[in-house]
């Protein structure tokens, strides 16, 4: 399939409802034909929305839609040619597999050999051969999540809309199908979009990930990019854990933190008010006098040690009465315990310095 008939535009897209509320804030992204990319954000952020905008349900207030270099901003929802898997996944409980899949090609003008040979192909690729004579009631969630993927994929479409279709499912069999859906956007090459709360989904699955709030697309980029370099204390608070040392900024590379001056890499905000924020797995806990003098070091309380296996993770209360996490190998040796004074430390180059959006609210 090629880049061409299956990328998406949104130019410039805002939608404003009846009531005044804005649901896309002057939107503007493409995605290539092809891509995984995930809509990710909290309730209400304008992510699924947006799906509804592209997929025709909701027209927008201004700006404009192309897919395939089309403009079907006016297009309506049944001819733009776009599967799509529904949060609820919307079976048919009175019909087989076999006749929920074959639904999508009625009135494409397929010979019935052409019909039973695609039914067949999309049913192996979902994995659900040999369960084409079962009604939906006697498929796990699971397999009806299935279904409604070989429903949507089965007449080849260029772009594939995916609303939370992991939401119902319970966590083993939510892991499960990511490794599934993602098996299947390999093999198909379709362009998927998919709309998630969900960060471990969004971070497991996507290409590229479009980080919505308040109607806005906050930043996109890869997972590792959202996750290592945050644009914003929303965007790093939100995609992970997150230590935050707010402060003011008193030079070029230096933020005061509660009285300590912590040194961080790039240049300076354009805002005095700003933030250190460090990945849980980027400190480390040491004794007051195992500091090292190329560290960043805050003095904190361990307030909670929990064992998960692989790690453990280490609460701690910091100067300013705020709360942070680490993160240490199960297979290193326990030095500390609940109710010990540490120094927590860090390499200034694996932090991140972003603008403090509620001290400049």
């Amino acid at each position: 399939m090629s880049t061409n008939s299956s990328g998406v535009r949104l130019r410039s897209v805002t939608k404003r409802f009846r009531s005044g509320t804005i649901g896309i804030d002057n939107a503007s992204l493409t995605i290539e034909g092809g891509e995984f990319v995930t809509f990710l954000g909290p309730s209400g952020s304008g992510k699924t929305t947006t799906l509804n905008t592209i997929a025709g349900f909701v027209r927008p207030t201004s700006g404009s839609i192309e897919i395939g270099g089309r403009d079907v901003t006016k297009v309506p929802p049944s001819k733009r040619n776009l599967g799509i898997v529904f949060q609820n996944y919307a079976l048919f409980p009175h019909m087989s597999v076999r006749d929920n899949v074959a639904f999508g090609l009625h009135g494409r003008g397929l010979s019935k050999h052409e019909v039973s040979k695609r039914i067949n192909d999309v049913l192996t690729m979902v994995r659900l051969g040999g369960l084409e004579d079962r009604r939906p009631k006697q498929l796990s969630g699971g397999q009806q999540q299935r279904v409604a993927l070989a429903r949507a994929l089965v007449y080849q479409p260029p772009v594939l809309l995916m609303d939370e279709p992991l939401s119902a499912l319970d966590k083993a069999l939510r892991d499960q199908m990511q490794v599934e859906i993602g098996r299947i956007h390999r093999e198909v090459g379709t362009t998927f979009l998919f709309v998630t709360h969900d960060q471990n989904e969004a971070l497991g699955l996507s290409d590229r990930i479009v980080l919505f709030n308040e109607g806005r697309i906050l930043q996109v980029g890869t997972p590792s990019e959202l996750y290592e370099q945050p644009r914003s204390l929303f965007a790093a608070q939100f995609l992970g854990e997150s230590n935050v040392f707010r402060g003011r900024v008193t030079s070029a590379q230096t933020l005061e933190f509660a009285g300590v001056p912590l040194r961080f890499n790039g240049g300076a905000p354009a805002t005095k008010s700003a933030a250190i924020v460090v990945r849980p797995e980027n400190l480390l806990v040491r004794q007051a006098d195992e500091a090292r003098p190329d560290e960043n070091q805050v003095s904190a309380l361990i307030t909670n040690i929990s064992y998960f296996g692989s790690f453990r993770s280490i609460m701690v209360s910091y100067l300013d009465g705020s709360s942070g996490q680490l993160r240490e190998s199960a297979s290193s040796e326990a030095r500390f315990s609940r109710g010990d004074n540490v120094s927590v430390c860090w390499d200034p180059g694996r932090a991140v310095l972003v603008d403090d959006g509620e001290a400049a609210a």
